[in-house]
């Protein structure tokens, strides 16, 4: 084979790999889901860290009552699986004490669902925001 056949070949291939890598790594479309509910998805990709944990924690939404225990924490929401199903945009106020840490209560709103589980978005109290930073970096600075 020619030079110029191997260097095209290697070329087709790592084309078709970048393909494949950008489409596993794309936001799945969601049609279905209302606009600002887009935009919080695509919004998602985020660079704050999650630490995983679980932690039972209790909802309150739509004048129900509900546990759920944690997947992971970062400082804009966290993923948990609760008791009953929440649907996406509904106001939840959600309540836990970190491990070590102190007890937030907070309002969010659930911006995606994932099987299960669902994400809450926090609406931050600034003391609440400062309080969950602190314990994410401390988690972070023991792995």
């Amino acid at each position: 084979m020619s030079d110029a056949k191997v260097f095209l070949l290697t070329i087709a291939i790592v084309g078709v790999l970048m393909l494949y890598l950008y489409w596993q790594n794309r936001t799945p479309s969601a049609r279905w889901m209302p606009e600002d509910a887009r935009r919080q998805l695509h919004r998602e990709r985020r660079v704050p860290p999650r630490v995983k944990c679980a932690i039972p924690v209790s909802l309150e939404a739509s004048r129900r009552s509900l546990t759920g225990l944690t997947r992971d924490i970062a400082i804009g929401g966290v993923l948990l699986t609760p008791s009953a199903p929440l649907s996406v945009g509904e106001p939840v106020h959600v309540s836990f004490e970190l491990p070590g840490g102190p007890r937030i209560d907070i309002p969010g709103a659930v911006c995606r669902r994932q099987g299960k589980h669902v994400a809450i978005k926090f609406d931050f109290v600034t003391q609440q925001r400062a309080l969950i930073q602190q314990w994410v970096d401390q988690q972070q600075h023991q792995i």
